[in-house]
């Protein structure tokens, strides 16, 4: 068994020029540009394993998000400034300024790749039995220009305080020959998934006051902004090439030839994959708020306390526009269950017609900007400063909160579980905590100088990921077509009683379905060190040697086993005598929770050699 690697061949490249001419004392002009470029080249298979994954075992083979295919984006910027001062006491600062950028944005997924399969257990890959999902899709190429601009002031409003306030404004606007026209979904539907606003405006505003209390010993600091960022280039890019030429497959295969010989014979064929941009498509917006009190304790050290809240509206969601308006069927808790599945071995897949809304096509997905994200963080620290002893701690306890489901995961089978309990749109599930909530964080540091020799260390500490009860990867519970985003039912029959007492978070849960990311990973430790020594010096010129030992201790969060339920291979399917009623062969799984194999990044040593003035 392998762990999954990234991108076979993956090239950045960036250049920078900046030019600043002082044409009077108060005033100055200053340019930037910058040019950068990123190419990812994917390749799904792993020394010639195609990305695949067992069921039983929860071991992956592969990549197994990933697809053959590649990515690739320039960027161009230019940006002039003027600024202007009086200078003094109580002096204004005024900036003005443009931008201009030029961007460019392609991907494809490459025609007859390996695809993405799952196996029940090693016996099934021997034999080449198992479920297999292949997307094919034609390069997606556009561009963006954006035309800013931008002005800043800055002045005293009183003899210890200072105001800052900036605006912004941005013209978004989406090239290329717009999307192609899919003839057969506007029949099918009535619905046309070429139209979206290619132009896009964009405004942002931010101001601070800065007040000195006490004038070298207490700052207080409040700062607000709002602002819209840029339109999510991979939803575009996703719309352009998933509209008319591209494909999804999903079938189920035996035979040993199969996974290196491609789809086996008299498999599910490969209908049109779609992806729609919402008609309310727009860029995200963030606003924020912070407050921060600076205390200097001595004339050696300060204490600091900080307190700030976000929020981000308009984020990309995914909805499963293929769905079928009725389920199929209910299983015993209550889920409802929207096509044909079957059992092979711990595989639970579908491949029917009946899981989907229109059978002509395979996954129809709309791009909507309806998602958002709230943040609320606190965190105090202190710092101290000698001749021999630096030292640095903070802490942070946060709050991030949100209706992105699946975000972390990064796939796009990963929203919104359909079919659970609770009305639509499942609100115990439709927002809650969020992928990325991490609620303590801190951090440790200490530097000590002797002579020639500095000696550093850095320690830090952080929470460990949320996740969700759920089945193992192979599991399609539902019938919806995505083996991603099946939560477990907390079973109450007393299976999981060995389990309670290391996973507190499953106790309140018992005889209900679990709650978005209600278990969480173990928390992650790191520790990194620095020895410099000043080996020689030339007038104002200095070399130095440095040795840097990083991850001395990190305990890292490897790939772990979230399923808490396992389909028994041996068992079968019971559906009863009408059909309304599916039952999976399921037990609780004795190894929840523990690490399949880890993902550290391992202890790294480097040597470097500064020299600098």
């Amino acid at each position: 068994l392998m762990k999954p690697k990234a991108a076979a061949k993956s090239e950045d490249s960036s250049a920078a020029f900046g030019f600043m001419s002082q044409s009077s004392r108060t005033m100055s002009f200053e340019l930037r540009s910058g040019f950068s470029g990123s190419y990812r080249d994917f390749d799904a298979s792993i020394d010639g394993v195609p990305p695949a994954f067992l069921s039983a075992a929860g071991q992956s083979l592969g990549d197994v998000p990933s697809a053959t295919g590649s990515s690739n984006r320039t960027d161009f910027v230019l940006i002039p400034v003027v600024r202007w001062g009086s200078g003094g006491t109580g002096s204004t600062k005024f900036k003005v300024g443009t931008s201009l950028r030029v961007s460019s944005h392609a991907m494809s997924h490459t025609a007859g790749s390996p695809g993405e399969y799952a196996f029940s257990g090693p016996d099934e890959v021997a034999a080449g039995s198992g479920f297999g999902a292949l997307t094919s899709a034609p390069e997606g190429a556009l561009g963006s220009r954006e035309f800013g601009v931008f002005t800043q002031y800055e002045s005293s409003v009183g003899p210890a305080l200072r105001l800052r306030l900036g605006g912004r404004y941005d013209y978004e606007l989406i090239g290329g020959d717009g999307v192609p026209l899919n003839a057969d979904w506007l029949d099918a539907t009535g619905i046309r998934n070429s139209d979206f606003d290619d132009g896009h405006h964009q405004f942002g505003v931010r101001g601070s006051i800065t007040w000195d209390a006490v004038p070298g010993r207490t700052r207080v600091i409040a700062a607000g902004s709002l602002h819209e960022g840029d339109v999510d280039m991979r939803a575009l890019t996703a719309a352009h090439s998933q509209a008319t030429e591209a494909t999804s497959t999903r079938y189920a295969g035996t035979g040993i030839d199969w996974p290196d010989g491609g789809i086996p014979a008299l498999a599910a064929p490969a209908r049109p994959l779609l992806t729609l941009l919402g008609p309310d498509l727009r860029a995200p917006r963030t606003s924020l708020v912070e407050l921060g009190l600076v205390q200097r304790i001595s004339s050696l050290g300060s204490v600091f306390i900080r307190g700030s809240s976000r929020r981000t509206d308009f984020l990309t969601r995914r909805r499963n526009l293929n769905l079928p308006l009725v389920p199929t069927a209910v299983d015993p808790n209550g889920r409802s269950v929207f096509g044909t599945v079957v059992q092979d071995g711990a595989l639970v897949t579908t491949t029917a017609d009946d899981a989907r809304r229109f059978p002509a096509f395979g996954e129809v997905w709309a791009l909507d900007p309806d998602g958002w994200s709230e943040y609320v963080g606190l965190s105090v620290g202190v710092e101290r400063s000698s001749a021999r002893l630096d030292l640095y701690a903070s802490y942070t306890f946060s709050r991030t909160r949100d209706n992105w489901i699946g975000a972390g995961s990064g796939t796009i089978g990963a929203a919104l579980p359909p079919g659970l309990p609770g009305g639509e749109g499942n609100d115990e599930w439709a927002e809650g905590t969020s992928d990325f909530d991490v609620p303590h964080r801190a951090v440790l540091g200490a530097g000590t100088r002797l002579g020639r020799f500095t000696v550093t260390g850095l320690y830090r500490f952080r929470s460990g990921s949320p996740f969700t009860p759920r089945y193992r990867l192979g599991v399609d519970a539902n019938g919806d077509g995505s083996m991603r985003n099946d939560v477990a039912f907390v079973p109450s029959d007393g299976s999981l009683d060995p389990l309670l007492a290391d996973w507190d978070c499953l106790s309140d849960q018992v005889g209900g379905f679990a709650v978005r990311n209600s278990c969480r990973r173990p928390a992650v430790h790191s520790l990194s060190a620095r020895l410099g020594v000043n080996v020689a010096a030339f007038g104002a010129w200095s070399v130095r040697l440095t040795l840097d030992a990083f991850n001395l201790l990190d305990s890292g969060e490897g790939t772990m086993d979230d399923a808490l339920l396992l389909v028994d291979p041996t068992g079968s399917i019971v559906v009863s005598p009408d059909g309304s009623t599916l039952t999976l062969p399921t037990g609780v799984n004795p190894d929840f929770g523990t690490e399949l194999y880890p993902d550290t990044r391992g202890r790294l040593l480097r040597i470097g050699l500064r020299i600098g003035g």
